[in-house]
């Protein structure tokens, strides 16, 4: 870009959904993207990879490799973890694609750290997992013991049917109620906020 402006924050094909950029070298802050309402989120997690620079969208923001030059660059690594995070009045919406096991779990654990925090219910699309393992289930397992004093609900949308055989396998269907897509998740905690 010219005239030495600095790229920040980029809109992806929807201009509501924000991904993260480096001032410096341009690469994103990899699989991870979030709503403008989410920015938090994305920049608590980013700062958790090791980012520097101002908490707002505007910048600036600076990746770990540009801040400390000579160490391995992050934006060159193959992505691990394609999530979205949103949030709607009703709950924090998070989207998952990918395989979820123990290569993601440290990343994964960072995101479902913080957006948590931000509403009382969690929605958790997955509609683009196919594979998802015990150590993924129990991070989830966990999120639910984190929400659920404050009688939170942790919703699965979109589960494939591998999903939903290892969900009735681990004896978990009780834990996360289930629904065919997030908007219907998001439709009946609109209706009913206490989750009940």
């Amino acid at each position: 870009m010219g005239g030495g402006q600095q790229v920040a924050v980029v809109a992806l094909t929807d201009p509501h959904v924000l991904a993260l950029v480096c001032d410096i070298c341009v690469h994103s802050l990899p699989g991870l993207t979030a709503r403008v309402d989410a920015w938090p989120v994305l920049w608590q997690v980013a700062v958790d990879r090791g980012w520097v620079g101002a908490a707002t969208p505007g910048g600036p923001h600076r990746c770990r490799g540009c801040d400390a030059p000579g160490t391995p660059h992050p934006g060159r690594v193959r992505c691990r973890l394609l999530a979205d995070l949103g949030a709607t009045p009703a709950a924090t919406l998070l989207r998952l694609s990918g395989d979820l096991d123990a290569a993601v779990a440290d990343d994964l654990q960072v995101v479902l750290r913080y957006a948590a925090t931000h509403r009382r219910h969690m929605v958790v699309d997955l509609g683009g997992v196919h594979l998802i393992d015990s150590t993924v289930l129990g991070l989830l397992v966990r999120l639910y013991q984190q929400v659920r004093p404050t009688g939170g609900l942790v919703c699965l949308a979109a589960p494939s049917h591998f999903v939903r055989v290892v969900l009735h396998t681990m004896h978990l269907e009780a834990v996360f109620p289930l629904f065919e897509d997030a908007g219907a998740a998001l439709d009946r905690l609109a209706r009913h906020p206490s989750g009940h």
